[in-house]
């Protein structure tokens, strides 16, 4: 019996911004790995060869281009979009500090990626404020039911169910 994974989680924005986070560890493990070929290292299987860094390069700009400009929409790409400005910023210090590039952007772009996934999670957050004043305002709009009067209703009800014998 085969059964459909669930999909409920699928969302394109959101993977297309953890992919670009997972471009960016990738990047990492290559020069890592590179590293450990130059010292001497004997990695065999267990440290697979990844792609070059023109192919994850481009992939990361593809998406960067594609996608960061999109207005967030939903919790699971803002997250996404979170993890990938922590994962931007932490890199770029990380640089900063040892003088070397450790992603596949320059500074200048990560910074600018930065700034603008920034203004796509302003923007979300924005519209879910928008929603909470909105739900506020309508919950004081309506008035609070009366208590006695639903009670009434339901010892009516009950009392009637009873005289057509619908209950004991």
């Amino acid at each position: 019996m085969t059964t459909e994974k669930d999909n409920s989680l699928h969302d394109k924005h959101a993977a297309a911004l953890d992919e670009a986070a997972a471009l960016r560890a990738l990047h990492k493990y290559r020069a890592a790995r590179q590293r450990a070929l130059d010292h001497g290292a004997e990695l065999g299987v267990s440290h697979p060869e990844p792609p070059d860094y023109d192919t994850i390069g481009g992939r990361y700009y593809g998406i960067m281009a594609e996608w960061l400009n999109e207005s967030i929409s939903n919790s699971t790409a803002a997250l996404s979009a979170t993890n990938l400005l922590a994962d931007i910023a932490a890199a770029r210090q990380l640089d900063d500090a040892l003088d070397e590039g450790t992603g596949p952007a320059s500074s200048e772009e990560d910074h600018a990626d930065m700034l603008r996934l920034i203004a796509r999670l302003h923007e979300y957050v924005n519209q879910l404020t928008f929603k909470d004043y909105a739900k506020t305002i309508r919950r004081e709009a309506l008035p609070e039911p009366d208590r006695a009067a639903v009670l009434d209703l339901l010892r009516a009800t009950v009392d009637r169910l009873q005289a057509e014998g619908g209950i004991a």
